[in-house]
């Protein structure tokens, strides 16, 4: 084979393609073509161009930095070479050439560590973070690999906030990782009280006390406010109760020391008022005895209680309705049950605990007396006066109003001039709540739809301006009359009540409402306060049951009904409600209150008449001789079973609690003794206090200050201008050598002839001869009892000579006060009237007229009204050099033709006018008035 030609053939083809070899190229001149070489494996061609790889590498073709004869895009396409960066060349070149760095020494170019996140670079300088600390370029003072610039610096003091800690160069006290500087410059710790450590170190290191656990030191519970710290001790007053360090007596969360202690006896005020070792009256918070030494309050008698709380009790009156003392076992005494019944084991004497209570811790009075019916009683307890003047005689009914001109004949009407107990009260300053029946007024037309409505009556209006008590809340009268609610039959269970004006009809137990509103208003009303307490128990209808709860005999509530089984039930009912009154006291209102449980008149006589017809019992003959009378003997009488009532008093001062006094009460002592008991003025009343019964278990029937009991019963209503309009009117009078008579005297309509009645209840020896009036003494002259007679008709009881209004000073500086000598009966004709320190050598007049007023006349008040009867001149007198002007009554000459005649029966008011020249002004004076009822 001819060689020169084969080797131009070749030159040829390289010419040609200096890249494409040709067959037979031998380009690593071993004698073998490249293909064959490659073919074999003797040669590489990585890169697969048909060269192999050496030859690549010597021409230049190809690189093999890494000098391992292998083109570097094989090293790297194939896996044996990394090129981290992408830049074609592997990264062992880039390394060995210097184009790029492994600061760490990992094999990793840096900036492959910082892009693959294998290293960080916090200072963006391209150089791995532990390079730069590795290098000292950036410090690392933590060790953590990461420059001292990149770590958290909160206080930006180039150090990094846990080298800070860790070195203590900032402290960390809880122990967070952050300086405590930080936490308090963020707000993620509190530093209350300033001293640069977070407070949760304060309290964890001991630095801070915190006692209440609020999380916050005590010093700045106390700085804020949030806590207090009276003593100054440091501590919140609430850590020193909660460790016992201090006391907090009265619970008021204030450390006792820091309370006021104003007779410094260590004890807080408020817990010596509490304890009862001091007195706070009049209730402001400080004891008595400060009060009247620091001059907060006068005293006086220097007795250390304010002179403004000498008396703060209270008075709860409960007048009930009916209450007879036939049926209290506490009354057995008196009560004349004499055949073969017993009342004990009978369902004649009640069940009555609570009335038994009251008893047992007070007094019980056998001979207490009020009126004949409930209206006269309540017309005598609210003025103080006997029925001639506040002229209630009798039940206030349509059918009791008078054809004369005295008004509606409802209490209060024109010619009654008196205060009302709730009136004296208020004056001295007691709250006053009236709970209750009102039974003194007539209702409207309106009222009473069945046209036994009053024209011009005041209704439901009555209650606020004839009783003036300033809570009231009331039904009008007894249940079973006018005004009904709609379609209801009144009764126990639907009514009328008037709650100060606002009249509604209510459903449900009345005696249960009605004790409970008294209750409610006795526990939450400001002391001192006068509640009375009316129900309308135990009072008819009787023809519905109390609820089963309220009654304790089982046998009042079985079997067919009767007056005495349903009226047992409603005494019973009655006791239980009394019971949650008295026992629903606050203990300290408790214990400053009076309570009288008292009843409005006598006893009802079909109860009696029940238990002898209904229950065939056999009463005795004292019981079958009353009630076979041809007179009523029992109420609506002034007969003694006509008045006599229970009455029962309970107080923490009374003498030898749990007694029986025999001393002579009336209903109107009820109005005195009240007033005596809370130390007010009782103005001109007919009462005589009956509280030096209870302070002195001495004083009885004898020693008892009221001598003689009077009840009055007559008709129609009105206040009275003449007495001949009685009908009936009842005495009592208590003699010195301890007998005791009743005259019983009824005027007759219409001659107006007397006709009298003695009887002698009591012997000079003390017992009891005819306590229920069954045999009447001869009274004619000449007779055993004619001079007995004699001294009870010729002696006024309380009420019969009486002064009333006022009369003012004149020029000597006094008032005239007007009295009589002689008596005032027609047929001793020795009556003279006297008006002392008058003007003396002056002259004047007496004139009377059948009214009371008070009226500014001249220098003084005319106390006299006419009425009807008009004014009665006497004849001109002179007054003596001693002031006394002195006028005998000559019945001849001062009797002119009705309606001004003085006769048995009749009741005057008198007064003198006299002239009074010095003094000035109209030049003329009046007396005060007088009033005398006339005998036979």
């Amino acid at each position: 084979m001819p060689a020169p030609l084969t080797a131009r053939a070749f030159a040829c083809l390289v010419l040609a393609s200096p890249t494409a070899w040709s067959l037979g190229a031998d380009c690593n001149q071993n004698g073998i073509p490249d293909d064959q070489d490659i073919a074999a494996g003797t040669s590489a061609d990585c890169n697969q161009n048909g060269v192999p790889d050496e030859c690549d590498l010597a021409e230049g073709n190809a690189l093999d930095c890494n000098q391992n004869g292998v083109p570097d895009e094989c090293d790297l396409a194939e896996g044996n070479a990394l090129d981290c960066n992408q830049n074609g060349v592997p990264d062992s070149c880039d390394l060995g050439s210097g184009t790029s760095a492994d600061c760490n020494a990992n094999g990793i170019l840096d900036d492959c560590d910082l892009s693959n996140g294998i290293s960080q670079d916090c200072n963006q300088n391209g150089a791995p973070d532990e390079c730069d600390t590795g290098d000292g370029i950036s410090l690392d003072c933590n060790a953590n690999l990461v420059p001292d610039e990149c770590e958290v610096d909160c206080d930006g003091n180039g150090v990094p906030d846990d080298c800070d800690t860790g070195t203590g160069a900032s402290p960390d006290c809880n122990q967070n990782g952050i300086p405590d500087s930080c936490d308090l410059a963020a707000g993620t710790s509190s530093d209350c009280n300033g001293n640069s450590v977070p407070d949760e170190c304060d309290l964890a290191g001991g630095g801070s006390s915190d006692c209440n656990g609020n999380g916050q030191p005590d010093e700045c519970d106390l700085a804020s406010g949030s806590a207090q710290d009276c003593n100054q001790n440091a501590i919140p007053d609430a850590c020193d109760l909660a460790s016992g360090t201090s006391s907090d007596c009265d619970s008021n969360a204030v450390p006792d020391e820091c309370d006021p202690d104003c007779n410094q006896n260590a004890v807080p005020d408020a817990c010596d008022i509490g304890a009862g070792t001091s007195e706070d009256c009049n209730q402001n918070g400080s004891p008595d005895e400060c009060d009247t030494t620091d001059g907060t309050s006068e005293d006086a008698n220097s007795n250390t209680i304010p002179d403004e709380c000498e008396n703060s009790f209270n008075v709860i009156v409960v007048l009930a309705d009916d209450l007879a003392v036939d049926v209290l076992e506490m009354y057995d005494s008196i009560n004349p049950y004499e055949g073969s019944t017993d009342p004990f084991a009978s369902l004649l004497y009640v069940d009555a605990p609570n009335l038994q209570a009251l008893a047992d811790g007070g007094v019980t009075f056998t001979q207490a007396n009020a009126g004949p019916v409930c209206s006269v009683a309540r017309a005598s307890l609210l003025s103080g006066v006997y029925p001639r003047r506040h002229g209630v005689g009798t039940s206030i009914r349509y059918d009791h109003v008078g054809e004369y001109p005295l008004g509606l004949a409802e209490f209060g009407d024109p010619g009654f001039v008196y205060l009302t107990i709730a009136d004296v009260m208020q004056a001295g300053g007691r709250r006053t709540g009236l709970f209750g029946k009102w039974h003194l007024g007539l209702p409207t037309p309106e009222m009473d739809p069945g046209g036994n409505g009053t024209p011009g009556a005041l209704g439901w209006d009555g209650i606020a301006q004839r009783g003036r008590f300033a809570d009231y809340r009331c039904t009008f009268r007894n249940l079973d009359d006018h005004p009904f609610p709609p379609g209801a039959q009144g009764g126990y269970y639907h009514y009328f009540r008037s709650d100060n004006g606002n009249i509604e009809p209510l459903t449900g137990y009345v005696t249960t409402l009605q004790f409970a509103e008294a209750l409610e208003y006795c526990n939450e009303v400001h002391e001192p306060f006068f509640a009375l307490v009316a129900p309308n128990a135990c009072h008819s209808p009787w023809d519905e049951l109390p609820p089963a709860e309220l009654v304790n005999t089982a046998e009042y509530l079985e079997g067919a009904p009767t007056i005495l089984k349903n009226y047992g039930a409603t005494v019973e009912a009655f006791d239980t409600e009394l019971g949650n009154l008295v026992n629903g006291l606050d203990p300290g209102r408790r214990q400053r209150t009076m309570i009288i449980v008292v009843g409005d008149n006598g006893t009802d006589e079909r109860v009696l008449e029940s238990a002898r017809d209904d229950h065939l019992y056999d009463l005795g003959a004292t019981y079958d001789a009353l009630l076979g009378s041809a007179s009523a003997r029992f109420k609506s009488s002034v007969y003694e079973r006509g008045m006599r009532v229970p009455m029962i008093v309970n107080w923490e001062g009374i003498d030898q609690p749990g007694r029986s006094s025999d001393a002579i009460v009336d209903m109107v002592d009820v109005f005195k003794t009240a007033m005596d008991f809370v130390e007010g003025g009782a103005g001109d009343v007919d009462g005589i206090s009956f509280l030096p019964v209870l302070e002195d278990a001495s004083i009885g029937i004898v020693e008892h200050a009221r001598t003689a009991s009077r009840a009055e019963f007559h008709e129609d209503n009105g206040a009275r201008e003449l007495a001949t309009d009685m009908r009936e009117v009842g005495y009592s009078l208590m003699l010195p050598d301890s007998r005791r008579f009743k005259l019983h005297r009824e005027f007759l309509v219409p001659s107006m002839a007397v006709s009298d009645q003695l009887f002698q209840l009591r012997a000079a020896s003390g017992l009891e001869t005819d306590p229920w009036e069954l045999v009447p003494l001869p009274i004619g002259a000449g007779q055993p009892f004619h001079d007995e007679y004699l001294t009870v008709a010729g002696s006024l009881a309380p009420g019969l000579e009486y002064n009333f209004c006022t009369s003012e000073p004149n020029s000597t500086g006094q008032a005239s006060v007007m009295g009589s000598v002689g008596s005032s009966s027609i047929s001793a004709d020795d009556l003279v009237l006297v008006a002392d320190n008058v003007t003396p050598g002056q002259f004047g007049v007496f004139f009377y007229g059948p009214g009371e007023t008070q009226i500014p006349f001249g220098n003084g008040f005319r106390c006299v009204g006419g009425g009807t009867a008009g004014i009665v001149r006497f004849l001109i007198v002179t007054a003596n050099p001693l002031g006394d002007l002195i006028s005998a009554v000559d019945y001849e000459h001062v009797n002119p033709p009705n309606p001004s005649r003085i006769h048995p029966g009749s009741t005057w008011k008198f007064q003198a006018w006299y002239r009074d020249p010095e003094a000035g002004g109209s030049g003329f004076d009046l007396s005060d008035g007088r009033s005398i009822t006339f005998l036979p």
